[in-house]
């Protein structure tokens, strides 16, 4: 414990430091950090020793451009051999995210285990040591001018999603008088029970998925949610200018829009006195294409991503505005827009179903899944599973999707629907976003 205080007071101290340097500084550190990333990937991981050693890359001048992107097909593929611990593998980490709900449990009490949502391909699965899953989070310091001590955090409580793992990463750590006291609220409960219980608790730091966000500002602003919060954070959705003057109004306070990922936790944040998002370049190194971008996190040596593509279409900032920190900014993410199903109880009201609730199920064969909106009764899903699953299989994967969806109708007194599954090999990804979309409303 003692080693885990100390290690959180050199971070936050790197972390001012980082604040006052110059560009050239950050990029001087960072390559530093990139060598010595390379070097330990090289001695521990069978996969990058190939690398290096097919593309003759010299450890001791590297940059990330000399290696070549990495997919997460590529990631899934060779999993058991870019990891640099021996005693994880792509069927043990699958095994424990399917079995083991509680984000606060450790795989062999040492790895943060994170899922994707299967909105850029096959469901992908990311592994931090403690340590390095809390190095990251120590970045919340930059995202509020005045830190809230009681937190509530609206979204889905079992899973193994970035924003949940987060929420919940120094209570892991046991270092309560580092962070916030926190409670996860469920999302897709009915809005008046999340009202009565987040009027009960009387947060002063609201943090969520942005669409739970603006519902409950729309309570706020009926005089129903009572709360008076200093901070308010969204992540998981892009938010836009209108949406989030909105919040700052209603709220009457600061309102932080979180860049985060499963691939690298915290990415980035904008505050509501910063003009655009400023990306954490002190632990990720950036590199921005017109279709994609790749980063490679310098703090996970566990599963190293050295130029890892991801989907999203980041818009840089380049007007010349004053900026608060010596690091790239960006106006823009395009491709983090989802709809919300919503489905009418049995009073009448409309509840909010996160498309995230969907990476949620059990099946270990199902790599990815779209709900299509056909009335307020009825939905269609498409399910992508592994390939050459036997009859049994593909049965034991459709009764884990029907369980999931019941349940949740069950849990917020929701009318039985009618659900159609289909089966099929791939579904194909929105032209526009390069991701596939996980809810498709009927007026889509």
């Amino acid at each position: 414990m003692a080693g885990i205080f100390r290690e959180a007071h050199l971070k936050m101290q790197e972390l001012r430091a980082n604040e006052k340097a110059s560009v050239e500084q950050i990029q001087s550190q960072n390559l530093i950090r990139f060598r010595e990333l390379a070097q330990y990937a090289y001695q521990k991981s069978a996969y990058y020793q190939g690398v290096v050693d097919d593309n003759k890359i010299d450890l001791s001048t590297c940059t990330p451009m000399d290696f070549p992107i990495l997919t997460k097909q590529i990631l899934l593929e060779n999993f058991d051999l870019i990891a640099t611990e021996e005693s994880l593998n792509l069927h043990r980490v699958a095994e424990y995210a399917y079995s083991a709900k509680d984000p606060t449990k450790l795989l062999d009490d040492k790895f943060v285990v994170v899922t994707t949502s299967g909105s850029s391909g096959p469901f992908g699965y990311f592994v931090y040591t403690l340590e390095e899953a809390l190095s990251n989070t120590f970045h919340v310091s930059r995202f509020f001018r005045k830190p809230g001590r009681r937190v509530a955090f609206v979204g889905i409580a079992e899973n193994h999603r970035a924003s949940v793992v987060v929420a919940n990463i120094r209570k892991i750590a046991g270092l309560p008088s580092l962070g916030a006291e926190s409670k996860i609220f469920d999302c897709h409960s009915p809005v008046e029970a999340l009202v009565k219980d987040l009027n009960a608790y009387a947060p002063d730091m609201l943090t969520g998925f942005t669409k739970s966000i603006l519902t409950l500002a729309e309570e706020k602003r009926r005089g129903v949610l009572t709360i008076q919060p200093v901070n308010v954070q969204v992540s998981g959705e892009a938010i836009s200018d209108g949406d989030r003057d909105f919040l700052e109004q209603v709220f009457n306070c600061n309102v932080t829009n979180v860049y985060a990922s499963c691939e690298s936790l915290y990415m980035g944040f904008r505050r509501s006195d910063m003009q655009s998002m400023c990306l954490l370049e002190d632990d990720i190194i950036f590199e921005v294409a017109e279709e994609y971008t790749c980063i490679t996190p310098l703090f996970n040596k566990t599963i190293p991503l050295i130029r890892y593509r991801i989907e999203d279409r980041l818009r840089i900032d380049d007007s010349g505005r004053d900026h608060k920190y010596p690091f790239l900014h960006i106006d823009e993410i395009i491709g983090r827009q989802d709809d919300v199903l919503e489905l009418r109880n049995k009073e009448g009201n409309m509840v909010p179903i996160h498309p995230f609730l969907f990476s949620n199920s059990s099946s270990k064969y199902l790599r990815q899944m779209q709900v299509r909106e056909i009335s307020d009764c009825e939905v269609s899903i498409i399910a992508s599973t592994s390939k050459g699953l036997s009859s049994g299989q593909l049965e034991e994967t459709e009764a884990s999707i029907r369980l999931l969806i019941d349940s949740t109708l069950e849990k917020n007194d929701i009318p039985r629907i009618t659900i159609n599954i289909e089966f099929r090999d791939h579904i194909p990804p929105d032209p526009v976003t390069g991701k596939v979309k996980i809810v498709i409303k009927k007026s889509d």
